[in-house]
């Protein structure tokens, strides 16, 4: 999905006509992009199959572990580890000198047009959602809109679980220990 595709759907919800470049002056353009851009980093912050991945980190000659320049956040498993700014930072020993390396998952900022389609179409439905909001706040819009973003954001979920292959049943201690059960209890049955 382009960038420019979704400007012009958003200058479209105000009758606006649409722009031939993202080059081209229009009073609304800024704050559009900015919107879309917003969204994007809210979207991605939470973490989906595509923009999360596990590392270790080294720390550099003067003990510090730096975080690359698109990584939106950290999650380190240990919670006296944290991020702070462009760097990781211990928080039970007050320092940002590590001596050892660090595994963690990384939650990186994907530019938009390099996106996969489900996730830009429920970036770009959410931006225009609240864009139109902003500046023109019709109502029946409004509700057309929404319902967009929620089919949009449904669409997201699935193909984040396909990707991910979430399995419900393993991913939950009580279903799996039932699971478990039940196939004792069948094993018994048959003996």
């Amino acid at each position: 999905m382009q960038v420019l595709t979704v400007l012009n759907d958003m200058l479209g919800t105000m009758g606006e006509s649409p722009l031939a470049s993202l080059e081209e002056p229009h009073e609304f353009k800024g704050a559009g992009l900015s919107k879309l851009d917003q969204e994007s980093r809210l979207c991605q912050a939470r973490g989906w199959w595509f923009n999360m991945e596990t590392i270790t980190l080294q720390p550099m000659v003067n003990g510090r572990i730096a975080l690359s320049g698109d990584t939106i956040s950290v999650r380190t498993g240990d919670s006296t580890i944290t991020q702070r700014g462009r760097y990781l930072y211990d928080l039970k020993n007050g320092t940002d000198i590590f001596t050892q390396s660090v595994t963690v998952v990384l939650i990186r900022l994907i530019p938009f047009e390099d996106l996969p389609e489900s996730i830009a179409g429920y970036i770009a439905a959410k931006a225009i959602m609240y864009f139109q909001n902003l500046y023109d706040a019709d109502s029946t819009k409004m509700r057309e809109l929404k319902e967009q973003a929620a089919r949009a954001r449904a669409d997201a979920n699935q193909e984040d679980i396909r990707n991910k292959k979430a399995n419900l049943i393993l991913s939950n201690p009580n279903l799996m220990r039932l699971k478990m059960l039940t196939n004792q209890a069948r094993r018994y049955i048959r003996s």
